[in-house]
């Protein structure tokens, strides 16, 4: 196939991560997808690997199998993760670090486990999901914001060191997903009886946007998109939604912005 590809999938047993890995494997790239239990990727035509993102030994493993059996690795989406809902006072802050290894710290594992062999390479694409909590703090959900605020500070970072090596970062932005998230997020492990009303109603009417949001499918297109197109983007904002609320934070009046942003949520 021309331009063929090796791609990496961290995070392929569900959701975005496991459409990405089938658009591509269906395109005829060379995929490997992880999980922490490697037979929970199933996908036709995608490697599953073992790989638990807050431990540097299994991240070097899996980019070091992948190497041996490819000699070369061309593209990384990362989209493993959870999300963690509640009030800050009610999170605890060992919750806070897990929130962030997973989506922050957990990619950086992984990026500097792929930089030398990239380096070396000269090229190397690298994608990661984040969200449109990445822009605006959503209330109960904040120390989510914070872990994909940070994610997206860390890619633009690191774009400007890595560019002149030929290294392409990106990432992607995204509404609601129709996700298995609402059986799997973390609520805060705290709870306090003021938040009780408003804290429900956020988390409900988050999850509500998640199923009202596109399939994983179309993401995975869009990641399969972006991996083949010649140059990515910086930014990838895959659905209108996440365009007019990057124009609406950039023009609208501040408290205008929060009146808007707590009705969507419910705490109006």
């Amino acid at each position: 196939m021309k331009n063929h590809k090796v791609c990496l999938i961290v995070g392929a047993s569900s959701g975005i991560g496991k459409a990405a890995a089938e658009a591509l494997a269906g395109r005829g790239h060379q995929v490997y997808g992880t999980s922490r239990d490697a037979t929970r990727v199933t996908s036709s035509g995608v490697v599953g690997l073992e790989l638990e993102t807050n431990d540097d030994h299994s991240v070097g493993e899996a980019v070091r199998q992948i190497f041996a059996s490819e000699q070369r690795l061309d593209a990384m989406f990362y989209a493993a993760g959870f999300y963690t809902a509640g009030a800050i006072e009610e999170t605890t802050p060992e919750q806070i670090h897990e929130q962030l290894d997973a989506y922050f710290i957990g990619a950086h594992r992984v990026t500097r486990a792929l930089l030398p062999h990239f380096r070396e390479a000269g090229a190397g694409r690298l994608l990661y999901m984040s969200s449109n909590a990445g822009d605006a703090a959503l209330p109960y959900h904040s120390i989510y914001s914070c872990s994909k605020a940070a994610l997206q500070n860390y890619c633009d970072g690191l774009r400007y060191e890595v560019e002149p090596l030929g290294i392409q970062v990106s990432y992607l932005q995204n509404g609601g997903v129709k996700t298995g998230a609402k059986a799997s997020f973390r609520r805060a492990a705290e709870p306090i009886t003021a938040y009780d009303g408003p804290r429900e109603r956020a988390i409900a009417a988050f999850h509500r946007m998640q199923q009202k949001g596109p399939e994983p499918k179309a993401i995975g297109a869009t990641v399969a998109n972006a991996i083949e197109a010649r140059t990515m983007k910086p930014v990838i904002r895959a659905d209108g939604f996440s365009k007019l609320l990057a124009l609406l934070g950039a023009i609208m009046p501040a408290n205008l912005y929060r009146s808007q942003l707590k009705k969507s949520l419910d705490i109006a």
